[in-house]
């Protein structure tokens, strides 16, 4: 019979990590137009990341209403979330966050082409990484959003929307809720547009609530994006976050952060002291065995069997 292993100790390669950059918004600008087709100048070229929401409705049942391109100079920008209008006359908002990292520019203009009219705000970012971290959007009719944020000194864009369900929204009273802060707004009368965003640096990442306060949510929906530092840590401390042991396989399951890292090796020892047993030097984010968890990874691996006896073993994990 093979014996019940008892972890004692679960230690990783990269136990210190470095500090982080301060994801700063350096300048921002809003555009509202009529016209489904229209351009603006806004130079990015100081910035390491341009973010740009747009929000609009659909053309008063006489067009679906949807954003068919977002370019930079007419570089195209990286959809991060999106969501098209459902139903007419009562679901007919469209709103996302797009994003181009490492902007240059010659002009500097962005154009926005949508089915029918939009409201726009452009940002300008420093101290992020290509890319991005937690994504979600919310059905018509919520005034918040949860997120599994990922890295710590990230900073997320969260921005509630108006459009939808026969002119209903009223911006006018809409307000970010603490720690969210106001970055910009459109607080338009009429109704029929508008939207306001806020951001947070994440001090602590995991599950976190990003809300407003005010409006009409049945008019109206919250999208939420993570963007990461450049130099910021792991949401989770790079440690091995949870273990288990099957006796009858003789596997050991393991969980631990993602850090975007392009490969893992995970290791055991009998003694901290000999670190030769490669339990796997190919792990990557396809091995995941909890895709669900946007945060870690999961696999389970089968130990070597000169190990089989042992009362204690160690593991540690390392970025390839």
């Amino acid at each position: 019979m093979k014996k019940h292993i008892l972890v004692m100790a679960a230690l990783c390669g990269l136990s210190v990590l470095p500090s982080s950059a301060e994801i700063s918004v350096t300048a921002s600008t809003t555009v509202t137009d009529r016209t489904a087709d229209f351009t603006f100048n806004f130079p990015a070229n100081t910035a390491d990341k341009l973010v740009v929401v747009v929000t609009g409705e659909h053309g008063f049942n006489n067009a679906a209403g949807m954003l068919n391109s977002l370019t930079y100079d007419d570089v195209e920008l990286t959809q991060a979330v999106y969501r098209l209008p459902v139903v007419p006359q009562t679901d007919i908002l469209y709103h996302g966050i797009w994003f181009l990292d490492n902007p240059s520019t010659s002009i500097g203009n962005i154009r926005v082409q949508a089915t029918t009219r939009g409201t726009v705000s452009a940002f300008l970012l420093t101290g992020t990484a290509p890319g991005h971290g937690a994504t979600g959007i919310t059905p018509v009719g919520s005034r918040s959003i949860s997120l599994t944020t990922t890295q710590t000194e990230s900073m997320v864009f969260a921005a509630f929307a108006v459009g939808g369900n026969g002119n209903t929204g009223d911006t006018r009273s809409i307000d970010t809720d603490a720690p969210l802060v106001e970055v910009t707004a459109v607080r338009d009368p009429s109704n029929w547009q508008g939207h306001v965003v806020g951001t947070q640096t994440i001090p602590t990442p995991g599950d976190n609530t990003f809300s407003f306060t005010g409006g009409d949510a049945t008019g109206g929906l919250v999208a939420a994006v993570e963007f990461l530092s450049a130099d910021g840590n792991p949401g989770l401390p790079f440690a091995i976050t949870d273990i288990s042991f099957n006796p009858t396989t003789n596997e050991v399951t393991l969980t631990w952060p993602k850090t975007g890292a392009s490969g893992f090796t995970a290791k055991v020892s009998p003694d901290l002291l000999d670190w030769n047993n490669d339990l796997d030097d190919g792990i990557t984010e396809l091995s995941d065995e909890d895709p669900d968890d946007e945060a870690q990874i999961t696999v389970t691996l089968p130990l070597p069997n000169d190990l089989e006896g042992s009362t204690k073993l160690f593991f540690r994990v390392e970025e390839n």
